[in-house]
């Protein structure tokens, strides 16, 4: 059976929708920003996948000495958690590197740090940041 919005749910779930599954949280401006416009599909997606890891980083405390968060994962295992193939991750980084999205931090020949920025107008708006981690999904 199909789960639609109507105003039922809405009323029986007080304030807002209950979702029972997982979603991502994804700042508009990666889609809508003149700046973003040329990324392609599948660069937003690893994106918003690893923006979504930030979540379990911070559980974790996963931070360096500036207290940026940041997420931990080996060279080899980047395509796999993605759910893509090495090709696509290693032709998709350099422009998310360009836009200022991420920034990858080598430890060692197989492990990497990368940070995580939100889209600059996102990062700019006062509180966008602090509600953004505010509301990030429990791990």
């Amino acid at each position: 059976m199909k789960s639609y919005i109507t105003e039922k749910t809405l009323n029986e779930k007080k304030n807002a929708v209950q979702m029972k599954s997982d979603f991502y949280r994804v700042p508009k401006e990666l889609f809508r920003s003149e700046r973003y416009k040329d990324l392609n599909p599948n660069a937003k997606i690893i994106y918003i996948e690893l923006l979504d890891r930030i979540g379990l980083s911070i559980k974790n405390g996963w931070k360096d000495e500036k207290g940026r968060y940041y997420v931990k994962l080996s060279k080899e295992s980047v395509p796999k958690v993605l759910g893509i193939s090495s090709k696509t991750f290693d032709r998709c980084k350099d422009p998310l590197i360009d836009h200022e999205l991420i920034e990858i931090r080598k430890i060692n020949s197989r492990v990497h740090l990368i940070y995580v920025s939100l889209p600059r107008e996102a990062a700019t708006r006062t509180g966008d940041y602090d509600r953004f981690l505010h509301e990030l999904p429990d791990f």
